[in-house]
């Protein structure tokens, strides 16, 4: 909530993709106690869904327009989305799937829903992770990336521009250290 209120300018707007239902009604419950005005299109708004991202998109009243956008990148209601008036993109945790296919055309096609032809703005992807666990075990299994710590930030590499000597961020080892101890 921090970064949406601190860290984004006063008129950008933002999807946060969330996975599960339970979650998208703490993390609505979150926005509405910092304040954040958002709309969250769960399951039982569905009928509500096309009004809402359609206000999300055009309402241009300071006073009256959203901040936040959250959907289930997994649910049907997300699917076909053109919004792009988004300037962020918030992945709240890693997308689980079954598949390395699933896991590339789900994210890919969550992004390009505000990746459109005529976009004006730079569109900027956020992964919230939290450091020491299966998030970003999962993220650079996905990814095939590392996440490094440069200059004051995280950011995810691929593996070959990384220093082997770099320590890892997961919770596991990652696909070289255990290629490495699979060696000796």
């Amino acid at each position: 909530m921090k970064f949406i209120k601190n860290d984004t300018a006063k008129y950008d707007q933002v999807l946060l993709f969330v996975q599960f239902v339970d979650l998208m009604e703490k993390v609505s419950t979150a926005l509405d106690e910092n304040r954040i005005s958002h709309y969250a299109l769960t399951k039982r708004l569905a009928k509500k869904a096309a009004n809402m991202m359609r206000a999300f998109q055009e309402t241009m009243d300071s006073r009256t327009k959203r901040k936040v956008l959250v959907l289930n990148v997994a649910d049907e209601s997300a699917s076909g989305a053109n919004l792009s008036n988004m300037n962020h993109i918030i992945f709240l945790s890693p997308l689980l799937t079954e598949t390395q296919y699933h896991y590339d055309t789900s994210t890919t096609q969550a992004i390009w829903r505000a990746r459109r032809y005529g976009q004006k703005e730079v569109v900027h992807i956020h992964r919230f992770l939290a450091l020491k666990t299966i998030d970003i075990d999962i993220t650079q299994e996905r990814t095939a990336k590392r996440l490094v710590f440069e200059g004051g930030l995280c950011d995810l590499k691929p593996e070959e521009e990384v220093d082997p000597e770099t320590p890892s961020f997961g919770s596991w080892m990652t696909r070289r250290e255990k290629a490495q101890s699979d060696t000796k």
